[in-house]
């Protein structure tokens, strides 16, 4: 150092200290970033043109050419990863240094021989190639790369640095290495410095523009022009969130008030937001304000996109409800972010037209599902469906109302429970139904109305939003009860018959009820995985009037369900228990008493368990057994279970008015 001249090295010092204080974000302009980004790139690509340089060099002197070219490739692979993930930024920057850096220590070690000392003049290529960085930086960390290299190998292993090593001549490359680097990093000053003075021109103008606008709308009249242009609601937030006096007249339509001027930004959206998104969109503004996080990636997760928001109107006396879009860009001076222009929109209406497309959309498709589903069905058969269908939605009109939900006391949540649990029946019933005639649409829709319910009893709190729950899945079920009406009527009958006969063929079964449940019992059974025989000779259902019909159907729909269920066992548990793996469920008349119908349904499966009423499973399928027979038909149940054994059901009831032809 001390044959370097007085002056140069004062200058160096003090370039030196300035550009530590310019290494933050103001070292760095959009044209140098630029710059760093395409060399840092083209590095990238020069590292891997040398992994072949490298091998040949090896190979020409005997040295082994493999362990020379990995580690040359090694050094160009990690480059290329950083370079590609971070760009041009220091750390690229440094990891480019240190590869290139490699080049010639690892040219020398594959030139051993009497060009060996030739080959360190490489260095000094790889600290020009580094100055065009124009940061002092990496040819730091390359001169400190290459003075250890020369020093420590120089010491350890000699013969792969030079081949007549000694400390005089490891010195001397030290030295000339430090004073070209001094000279470069004095260069790289004075190119950072031009850039930085034509970026601080550049900015400058720009700056006496903005300011000028800035100055201009900053006039009342001036800012109510170009804001009342816009067409929607503007306004600016200052960094504490407040918003400024100049804002467009369409907020106060917006907001339904005309008090805006002052407030804060967050506490407008809390009377309008959900607790949960408030939080959300409280840290969201937060993050606009950080100068440090990127605007571009902050706005793609924007919570205020579209929101549901819900205020009074400026007479206190109605609930106004809007879908209201916020968009937000950033107002930067001198690196801080000291407003944001926030733009409001209504987009209710726009909103309101893509869910009744949707909903159009959504009811096409349905009534193509529903089209599908009953074109081989038997008009009869649906005709009755839709009948059943039809009675229970109706009993479960008014069924549950918004207090009960609303009221969390003991007492009225037994209520709330008792009126579930009757929704809970009919729903199954209905299901129950459609599995019966192979309605595989509604049988999915019931369930899931079903499940909903179940899990709600279930639940120890519930709230308004439960309510909106259930009423939605009752309206959808309903609308799609009227879809298929409507479809029926649309159908001509003789279309309707003509699917139904080429189904079944000419085989028509003497009794619907029957064979229905015949069928229903073998499909359960088969998803089940177990095995059952029929025994329903003899048991005959035309004999009862339309009413009583429909109630034993539905009765053995349960019966059916829960035997398959809960009774019957997998083949091989009772294969385990010296069972036939074939269990047998037969329905047979019970004994002809005057005046009255009866049917015994038995399976011999486990016998009866007996489970807390309204229970999903049996118990809510019993529940409707009991309804249709005991309250409806006026009859009586008889229960008879052998543990292990078997179970059986004893129905009976009064027969009245006229049977069925």
């Amino acid at each position: 150092m001390q044959h370097i001249p007085s002056k140069l090295r004062q200058a160096v010092d003090e370039q030196l200290a300035a550009l530590r204080d310019l290494a933050g974000s103001r070292a760095g302009t959009p044209a140098l970033q630029r710059l760093r980004e395409r060399v840092s790139h083209f590095y990238a690509v020069l590292l891997w043109l040398h992994v072949p340089v490298v091998a040949a060099i090896a190979y020409s002197n005997q040295v082994p050419v493999w362990s020379a070219a990995l580690v040359m490739a090694v050094a160009a692979l990690l480059s290329t990863i950083v370079v590609a993930w971070f760009g041009g930024v220091l750390v690229s920057r440094l990891t480019i240094a240190a590869a290139l850096t490699m080049v010639p220590a690892l040219m020398v070690y594959a030139g051993a021989g009497p060009w060996q000392v030739d080959w360190h003049m490489y260095f000094f290529v790889i600290f020009g190639l580094l100055a065009v960085y124009v940061d002092w930086r990496p040819l730091a960390l390359a001169a400190g790369i290459t003075a250890g290299h020369d020093l420590l190998l120089g010491l350890l292993f000699p013969g792969a640095v030079f081949p007549d090593p000694g400390l005089g001549r490891v010195t001397l490359h030290a030295g000339i290495v430090i004073v070209d680097c001094l000279v470069l990093f004095w260069t790289a000053s004075q190119m950072l410095r031009l850039f930085l003075e034509s970026a601080a021109s550049v900015t400058a103008a720009e700056a006496g523009t903005v300011e000028a606008r800035r100055l201009e709308s900053y006039t009342k009249q001036g800012a109510d022009l170009i804001l009342h242009a816009a067409g929607q609601g503007l306004l600016q937030c200052d960094s504490a969130c407040r918003i400024q006096p100049h804002y467009s007249a369409e907020l106060e339509k917006i907001f339904e008030t005309d008090e805006l001027a002052g407030r804060d930004f967050v506490d407008l959206l809390e009377g309008l937001l959900a607790p949960k998104l408030l939080h959300t969109a409280t840290d969201f503004v937060a993050l606009l304000f950080d100068a440090s996080k990127k605007e571009r990636t902050v706005l793609r997760v924007n919570p205020l996109a579209a929101v549901e928001c819900s205020f009074w109107d400026q007479t206190g006396r109605s609930f106004v409800s809007k879908v209201l879009c916020f968009s937000f860009r950033r107002i930067v001076e001198e690196g801080r972010v000291v407003r944001l222009f926030v733009a409001v929109s209504d987009i209710t209406s726009r909103i309101a037209l893509e869910r009744r497309l949707n909903e159009a959309d959504e009811r096409k498709e349905r009534q193509v599902a529903l089209m599908l589903s009953i074109m081989p069905m038997d008009p009869s058969t649906l005709i009755e469906f839709i009948a059943l269908a039809k009675e229970e939605i109706g009993a479960m009109q008014d069924a549950v109302r918004p207090q009960d939900f609303a009221d969390a006391g003991p007492a009225h949540r037994t209520l709330l429970d008792e009126r579930l649990y009757a929704m809970l029946r009919r729903i199954q019933n209905i299901r129950g139904n459609a599995s019966l005639i192979g309605f595989e649409y509604f049988r999915r829709r019931a369930e899931t109305f079903e499940t909903k319910l179940a899990g709600l009893r279930a639940r120890s709190m519930v709230g308004g939003d439960d309510y909106l729950a259930v009423m939605a899945e009752y309206t959808g079920l309903q609308s799609d009860v009227e879809e298929l009406e409507m479809l029926r009527d649309r159908f001509a009958t003789a279309r309707l018959r003509s699917a139904a006969s080429e189904r079944k063929g000419t085989a028509e079964p003497s009794d619907e009820v029957v064979v229905a449940i015949a069928e229903f019992a073998k499909t359960v059974a088969a998803k089940l995985g177990k095995e059952i025989r029929l025994d329903v000779d003899g048991f005959d259902t035309r004999a009862l009037n339309g009413m009583q019909r429909r109630a034993v159907k539905d009765a053995l729909i349960q019966l059916t369900l829960n035997s398959l269920t809960h009774g019957i066992e997998p083949p091989h548990v009772r294969a385990r228990a010296g069972k036939d793996p074939r269990a047998t469920l037969s329905i047979r008349p019970a004994c002809d008493k005057h005046g009255k119908f009866g049917l015994i349904f038995r399976d011999d499966g486990r016998g009866f368990e007996v489970e807390p009423a309204g229970e999903a499973g049996q118990g809510v399928g019993l529940t409707i057994v009991k309804q249709r027979i005991v309250e409806e038909c006026h009859g009586d149940i008889v229960v008879r279970s052998e543990p292990g054994c078997s179970c059986e059901f004893e129905l009976n009831f009064p027969v009245t008015g006229r049977a069925i032809a």
